[in-house]
C-alpha cells in the first residue's frame, strides 16, 4: 500500500512540477507566482532526499531478506532436530538399542555414525537402496540428525519427508512446500516458498518403493530435476527399475546399499549384551551353528533384531520358542504380533507425549488395542495409503449422514431463532426451522470429503489463531469507524439537524462493529505466525484442537456480526418508518439478530471437520470398531513406540507390523505361550 500511495505522490508532483519548469524555461510563468518560486528549492531536496532513501532501502533488501530467510532456517532446523530426536526416543532407538544397520558403498563399508559424511559431497546426492526391514527409515532418521549436527549457519536443512503420499503429477517443489506449511507450526506458506527456492531446504524422501509403479517413473525424473542435494531411500529392486524405464537419471548420486551384521554382532544385540544369558543361550548356539539357518536369517534383519530384542527382554519369556518355527514368514509374523503384546503390558515404560501429559495415563488390554489397532490398520491398507489423518474419516460415513444430522440441528436452531425473534409470529418460527435445516443440510452435503481443512492447509500446520491479533485488528477498525461516524454524522447536521445525529452515529458504530469482528474473524483465521518464531513439529491433536477453535471462532464471529448489521439496519431504516406506521426499536432489532445468530450458528454445524469427527468417533465407539476416545488412544499408541508421528498422521512404525495387524482375526501364528501378558 505505502509503495502505490509513494507512487501516486510522485505522479502528482511530476504533474505539477513539469509544467512549472516548462514556464519558467520559457520566461512564461504568471506574475503571481514569482513570489513562490523559493518553494521549488526544498521541495527539489525534499525528492532528492527520498530518492536516495528509496534507493539506499533497495539495496538493504537483499540483505534484510538474507537475514530473515537464515533466521527461519535456524529456526526450521530446531523443529527438524526436535522433531526426530523426540520420534528415536519413543520408537526405543537410541544409544544401545539402535538398530545395527550396516552399510557399502562401492568397497567403503561403514554403519549409522558415518553416515552424515556421505551426502557432503559429489553435490550432496545420496540414495540409500536396500531390502524391507534392512532400517532405511532409521538411517534417514539418524542422517537427518546427524546432519544438523554438521550444518553450518547458511546450510540447507535437512527434513525428512515420507513420499508415499505425494503424486509425482504435483510439482516437487509444491509438495515440500506443502508437506513444510502442513508438518510445522510457526512456518508461513510464502516464507516455506522462499526457503525451498533459495535452496535452504534438503529434501531427505523416504520411501520410493511405497509408490506405485507408475507413478515411480516420474518421481524419480522429478527427483533428478531438484538443483540441490537430495537423499532418497528405497528398495533396490523398485529404484532399478524405474531407472530401468526413466533412463539415466540421478547418475550422479553415489548409491548405498544396506547389509546385514556379521552373525556376533547380531548375538550381542539381540541379547542386549548377555549371550551367555541361560534363556538366550539356546538361540545363541543354533545361530552360531547354522549361520545360513532360517533363523539367523531373519535376526540378520535389522527390523526383526530389534523386535526379538524387544519381545525377549523380559526375564518372564522365552527366546527358546524362536527355534520352533521354521520358516522365516513364520518367524517375522511371530516376532511383529507380539510386538503389540509385549508394547501393552502393564508394567511397560512409556514415554509422555503432549497429548498424554494431563491427567492418569490410560491402560488398555492387549486384546482389545489388537483388535483396534487391526481396524486403524484395515483402514489403511483399504484406501492404500500409510497415513492414518482424522479428518478422512468422515469418508467413512454414508453420504446422507451428516446432512440429515446438521439438517436436524439447524431445524432445531432455526426453530428457537425463529421463536426469539417474533415470539408470536407461527409463520416466522416455522420459516426459520425450514431455512435453518436447509441451509444445515446444504453445508453439510457441500463440505470436502476427506479434504485438507483450510486451517491446516494454510495456515501454519494448523496453529491456534492469537487473540492478541484479533483484538489489534477489531481495534483499528473500531477506532477509524467511530471517528469516521463523528465526521460524517456532524457533517450531516447541515442537513438533518442534530436531532438525526445520535441516530446516525449509532448506526455507523453498530455497523462498524459487525465490519470489525468480521475481519478479526478474518486475521485469526488467516494470521501467519512470524517465520522467526519456534517451528515446532504439528500433531493431529494440534490440529483437531486448531480446528475446534476455528470452526467455534468462525461461528461466533459471523453470528455476532449479523447480530451487529440487524442492529444498525434497524437503526438506520427507523427514522424512515411512514407517519403512524409500527416503529420496529431497537428492542425489535435485538431479538431479530439474536434469532439470526442462533439460527445460523446451528446451521454451519455442518462446515465442521471436528464435528464430523465427533460424529464418526462415535459410530465407530456404538459399533465397539474403535474406543469412542479415538485420539487418546492413538497418542497412547504413539507414545508406546506401535504408531509414528509424521505432521499430522499418524503411522504404524512399519508396513509389515501394519499388514500383520491388519489381518482378519485367527489368521496367522498366535503369540508364543512363553509370553506373559
Amino acid at each position: 500500500m505505502r509503495r502505490y500511495l509513494a507512487i501516486a505522490a510522485s505522479a502528482v508532483i511530476a504533474a505539477l512540477l513539469l509544467p512549472v519548469t516548462v514556464n519558467v524555461a520559457t520566461s512564461s510563468l504568471p506574475g503571481a507566482w514569482q513570489p513562490y518560486l523559493w518553494v521549488a528549492w526544498p521541495v527539489s531536496a525534499l525528492l532528492a532526499v527520498v530518492l536516495v532513501v528509496q534507493q539506499v532501502r533497495r539495496e538493504t533488501a537483499g540483505t534484510q531478506d538474507g537475514l530473515v530467510l537464515a533466521r527461519a532456517a535456524a529456526a526450521l532446523a530446531a523443529g527438524v532436530r526436535q522433531q526426530w530426536q523426540a520420534e528415536l526416543e519413543l520408537q526405543d532407538l537410541v544409544g544401545q538399542a539402535l538398530m545395527p544397520v550396516l552399510w557399502s558403498t562401492g568397497d567403503i563399508p561403514g554403519d549409522l555414525n558415518g553416515i552424515g559424511e556421505l551426502a557432503t559431497g559429489r553435490r550432496g546426492r545420496l540414495v540409500v537402496l536396500g531390502p524391507p526391514g534392512a532400517g532405511k527409515t532409521v538411517l534417514a532418521m539418524v542422517l537427518t540428525l546427524d546432519l544438523l549436527e554438521r550444518r553450518a549457519p547458511h546450510d540447507p536443512v535437512p527434513v525428512l519427508l515420507p513420499i508415499a503420499r505425494w503424486d509425482p503429477a504435483e510439482h516437487l517443489h509444491d509438495w515440500i512446500v506443502r508437506r513444510l506449511v502442513e508438518d510445522h507450526t510457526g512456518l508461513t506458506e510464502e516464507m516455506a516458498t522462499h526457503l525451498v527456492a533459495a535452496g535452504l531446504v534438503l529434501p531427505v524422501l523416504d520411501g520410493l518403493d511405497e509408490l506405485s509403479a507408475e507413478a515411480r517413473v516420474p518421481a524419480v525424473i522429478s527427483i533428478d530435476r531438484l538443483a540441490g542435494p537430495v537423499v532418497l531411500t528405497s528398495r533396490g529392486d523398485q529404484y532399478r527399475d524405474a531407472l530401468a524405464i526413466a533412463g539415466r537419471v540421478l547418475g550422479d548420486a553415489r548409491e548405498v546399499v544396506l547389509g546385514a551384521a556379521e552373525a556376533d554382532t547380531l548375538i550381542n544385540y539381540v541379547t542386549c549384551g548377555a549371550p551367555d544369558d541361560p534363556r538366550w543361550r539356546p538361540v545363541a548356539a543354533h545361530m552360531c551353528a547354522a549361520p545360513t539357518g532360517p533363523l539367523a536369517a531373519s535376526l540378520a534383519s535389522p527390523l526383526l533384531a530389534w523386535l526379538a530384542r524387544t519381545t525377549y527382554r523380559d526375564p518372564r519369556t522365552d527366546p527358546a520358542e524362536l527355534l520352533d518355527l521354521a520358516a522365516p514368514a513364520a518367524i517375522e509374523r511371530h516376532l511383529l504380533a507380539s510386538f503389540v503384546d509385549t508394547r501393552y503390558r502393564t508394567d511397560h515404560p512409556r514415554r509422555p507425549t503432549p497429548g498424554l501429559r494431563r491427567g492418569k495415563p490410560p491402560t488398555y488390554e492387549p486384546a482389545m488395542a489388537r483388535e483396534w489397532l487391526g481396524t486403524v490398520a484395515r483402514y489403511l491398507e483399504l484406501r492404500r495409503t500409510d497415513g492414518f489423518v482424522w479428518w478422512r474419516l468422515r469418508d467413512t460415513l454414508p453420504r446422507w449422514v451428516l446432512p440429515l444430522l446438521c439438517g436436524g440441528i439447524g431445524g432445531i436452531g432455526g426453530l428457537v431463532g425463529g421463536f426469539v425473534a417474533s415470539p408470536g409470529n407461527p409463520w416466522v418460527v416455522a420459516g426459520g426451522a425450514v431455512w435453518a435445516a436447509a441451509l444445515g443440510a446444504w453445508n453439510a452435503s457441500r463440505a470436502g470429503r476427506g479434504s485438507t481443512p483450510f486451517v491446516v492447509a494454510g495456515r501454519p500446520g494448523g496453529t491456534a489463531p492469537t487473540l492478541r491479533s484479533m483484538w489489534i485488528v477489531f481495534y483499528q477498525v473500531v477506532r477509524t469507524g467511530v471517528a469516521l461516524g463523528l465526521v460524517v454524522a456532524t457533517i450531516s447536521t447541515m442537513w438533518l439537524g442534530w436531532a438525526g445525529f445520535l441516530e446516525l452515529f449509532a448506526a455507523i458504530a453498530a455497523l462498524t462493529v459487525a465490519i470489525a469482528i468480521l475481519y478479526s474473524v478474518h486475521e485469526g483465521l488467516d494470521k501467519r505466525l512470524a517465520p522467526v518464531g519456534a517451528v515446532r513439529a504439528a500433531s493431529p491433536r494440534t490440529s483437531l484442537r486448531a480446528i475446534g477453535y476455528a470452526d467455534l471462532l468462525s461461528t461466533v464471529g459471523v453470528g455476532l456480526f449479523i447480530l451487529c448489521l440487524s442492529m444498525a439496519v434497524v437503526v438506520i431504516l427507523s427514522p424512515l418508518a411512514p407517519t403512524g406506521s409500527e416503529q420496529i426499536g431497537v428492542d425489535r432489532g435485538l431479538r431479530l439478530g439474536a434469532g439470526l445468530l442462533i439460527a445460523l450458528s446451528a446451521a454451519m454445524v455442518g462446515q465442521s471437520d471436528w464435528f464430523a469427527f465427533a460424529v464418526v468417533k462415535i459410530q465407530f465407539a456404538l459399533h465397539g470398531i474403535l474406543p469412542c476416545r479415538l485420539m487418546r488412544f492413538l497418542d497412547d499408541a504413539h507414545s508406546r513406540g506401535v504408531l509414528r508421528q509424521v505432521g499430522t498422521s499418524y503411522e504404524f512404525r512399519h508396513a509389515r507390523l501394519r499388514a500383520v495387524l491388519a489381518e482378519p482375526p485367527g489368521h496367522g501364528p498366535r503369540v508364543g505361550a512363553g509370553q506373559d501378558v
